[in-house]
Formats: C-alpha cells, structure tokens, sequence
C-alpha cells in the first residue's frame, strides 16, 4: 500500500470511529428513538415495511 492509501484508510478509520463514539454518547444521554417512534415518524416513507 503506498503512502496516500494508507493516510486515506487511516483518515476514513478515524471518521468511523467518531461516528461510533458519538452514537455510543447518545445512547448514554438518552438521545435514541423506538422502533414505534420511527415507524411513527418514517412510516410513510416505507420504514418498517
């Protein structure tokens, strides 16, 4: 792998890693929804089907 591929992985790990880290902080603050809120909010867009 060169250099450029191997910052370009390094850099796409750390977004998605971020990305994880912060769904983890909302479900420790409570920030998550139902699948009945979901479906509530989205249904008619196909959630759930």
């Amino acid at each position: 792998m060169d250099n450029k591929s191997a910052e370009s992985n390094q850099s796409a790990t750390e977004h998605d890693r971020k990305l994880i880290e912060n769904s983890f902080d909302e479900f420790k603050h409570g920030q998550t929804v139902t699948e009945e809120e979901m479906l509530a909010k989205f249904g008619k867009y196909g959630w759930g089907k």
